[in-house]
């Protein structure tokens, strides 16, 4: 039937993903998560593809960390650090891999691959593990996939607009909430509208080719387009950037107990939830930079 076969695609176009995981895996590709179950099944699928219309819609999402990576240990209100320390910063070139990010991918043959690769990224738990590309072109990867081959679940991407390099202090990332068994790219993250959800499984592991951070979700919220912009990269000033954090706790499900600073760094993962307002609703998850 034409649903069977749209189902079998869709799962055919993820596993291209789970691939690539286990391709860029530092080390020895075989333990990398296998392609032939990528994805949990009791994943909560969406209403459909998100529309291509005036916003561009999808969300970010991550994957699972490699497990020899302790992740635990407590940071911030509620929050969790690794206990390994990294160097601050980052270099202007590709990392050579090697697996000393938090998401244990090899950043420099991924860019190799896709020119516009700027970032790997995982959320342990949840079986998400992702590269994202900087695009000016987004249409493109609404559905197109990393390599390059035509595909419905596309590609997480950001906008030109947030810098990786700088970087922005909110970088947001786009990405498809498909209906599928399999739940790939950012249906993963309708979860997280369930609190107790969020409890175990509270980090963002996010790797790009300047630098690496894990971070701490702290706000999960509907919207609906228009409402405001949370793809805004920079801030005239703390105050600003903390008027935006602050409306984005006071929309949030739940409270999470993260605190947010006048001069950290966040990440915003942006989805379509047709189980909210249809086709104009949104689900944002963010989350901020708790250790590198």
């Amino acid at each position: 039937t034409p649903l069977i076969s749209r189902e079998l695609e869709l799962r055919k176009e993820a596993a291209e993903y789970d691939n690539l995981a286990a391709q860029f895996r530092a080390g020895n590709a075989a333990t990398a998560i296998p392609p032939s179950d990528g994805y949990l099944a009791d994943a909560a699928p969406d209403q459909g593809l998100p529309p291509v219309d005036a916003e561009i819609n999808s969300v970010m999402v991550v994957g699972m960390a490699p497990e020899s990576r302790n992740i635990t240990g407590a940071s911030r209100s509620g929050g969790a650090t690794g206990n390994r320390k990294r160097k601050k910063g980052g270099s202007s070139a590709p990392s050579s891999g090697g697996g000393d990010g938090w998401t244990g991918a090899e950043l420099a043959a991924a860019k190799s691959v896709n020119s516009d690769f700027v970032a790997w990224f995982t959320i342990p738990g949840p079986r998400v593990n992702y590269p994202v590309v900087s695009t000016d072109n987004p249409d493109y990867y609404l559905d197109h996939t990393f390599n390059g081959k035509h595909g419905k679940v596309g590609t997480l991407f950001s906008l030109g607009k947030a810098s990786y390099k700088t970087p922005s202090q909110n970088i947001a990332i786009y990405g498809h909430n498909v209906e599928s068994g399999g739940a790939p790219m950012f249906a993963s993250l309708l979860r997280f509208k369930n609190e107790s959800y969020f409890n175990k499984h509270p980090n963002v592991c996010f790797d790009t080719i300047y630098r690496s951070g894990l971070y701490k979700i702290f706000a999960v919220f509907h919207m609906t387009v228009g409402d405001f912009d949370p793809t805004q990269a920079s801030f005239r000033s703390g105050n600003e950037f903390m008027q935006f954090v602050n409306r984005a706790k006071d929309l949030s499900m739940y409270d999470t107990g993260v605190d947010v600073g006048p001069n950290d760094q966040i990440l915003t993962f942006i989805t379509c939830d047709r189980s909210f307002k249809r086709r104009v609703g949104r689900l944002i998850v963010m989350a901020v930079r708790v250790s590198d």
